[in-house]
């Protein structure tokens, strides 16, 4: 049944971070990984991982303010079309990934239908979802849901000191490019994926037989 549901079902996990150019993206390529070295069995390579970005109203709101203040103009369609930042390029690297002609890409209403599980870095990001593409609501998780940790809410998004709690992958880009927060994050998302992988297959089994 479960390969059936792979293989015929057109089975996807979608990561969802903000730009889909960290945080999103370590997740996909560490799930896909994790898939091809059976920590998530039965469900092997066959299952579809991608990922996608999508902006939340409070980081809207906020980035709105902070451009003004600076003269600048900016749309939502500026935080996509972009190769992974540098030091995302350069954590991946280092475990023997290479990113290639990647651009990152919004969150559309295909990707949203496609998926058969939709997992956001934040709180928000899933509150967004839930109003922007309300069919996906009931296939939308936080990364905490998804690896076990429950519905709490994630480092805010914009303090400038590194603090990510256990399994709570917190942006470490928008105010701190530094190499260490990306590695800080990479690790948390690590951890989370590993403590939580009965989880996770548990989640992957029953969203996989949701039809809409």
């Amino acid at each position: 049944m479960v390969a059936h549901l792979l293989t015929g079902g057109g089975g996807m996990v979608l990561f969802i971070c903000t730009a889909n150019r960290c945080r999103s993206i370590i997740c996909e390529y560490l799930f896909r990984n994790y898939l091809q070295e059976g920590l998530f069995h039965p469900f092997d390579e066959t299952l579809k991982v991608e990922s996608a970005g999508i902006i939340a109203k409070n980081f809207w709101d906020f980035i709105q303010d902070f451009v003004r203040k600076r003269n600048h103009e900016m749309s939502r369609d500026t935080f996509y079309h972009h190769p992974p930042y540098k030091g995302t390029i350069d954590c991946l690297a280092a475990r023997g990934w290479s990113v290639g002609s990647y651009r990152s890409k919004p969150l559309t209403e295909r990707l949203a239908g496609e998926a058969r599980l939709l997992v956001t870095l934040e709180d928000s990001q899933k509150n967004t979802i839930l109003k922007s593409f309300p069919k996906a609501g009931r296939r939308t998780l936080t990364f905490r849901e998804f690896v076990g940790e429950g519905d709490l809410d994630t480092a805010g998004i914009y303090e400038d000191t590194l603090h990510i709690p256990q399994y709570d992958p917190a942006d470490p880009h928008f105010f701190n490019y530094k190499q260490s927060r990306i590695e800080a994050c990479y690790k948390a998302i690590e951890g989370g994926l590993k403590a939580g992988a009965q989880r996770v297959v548990t989640l992957l089994e029953k969203g996989m037989k949701i039809n809409e």
